[in-house]
């Protein structure tokens, strides 16, 4: 008979709602950098923190947060803003 284990859980918890398909934003640490970085706050941001002004400045563009996060992310890695597909 197979022993019951435990429920594993790996990662960040944060990631779930972004998993899940939620507008939830989950900055990677090349975000926190360009963020802190242009709000002149260089190694003072939290994830959450960069999260919540992502959030706030998503609000007033206005667009989705997810979106703006992934739109920073393709920006600071170097590649392009928009995919091909994403124009037409």
């Amino acid at each position: 008979m197979a022993e019951a284990s435990e429920p594993v859980v790996r990662g960040d918890v944060q990631l779930l709602p972004h998993l899940a398909g939620f507008q939830s934003v989950k900055p990677d640490r090349m975000v926190i950098r360009f963020v802190e970085e242009h709000a002149g706050l260089q190694g003072k941001l939290t994830p959450m923190q960069t999260a919540e002004l992502i959030n706030q400045v998503a609000k007033l563009y206005p667009t989705q947060p997810r979106r703006l996060d992934h739109i920073i992310w393709r920006h600071v890695s170097g590649r392009e803003i928009f995919r091909e597909d994403e124009l037409n």
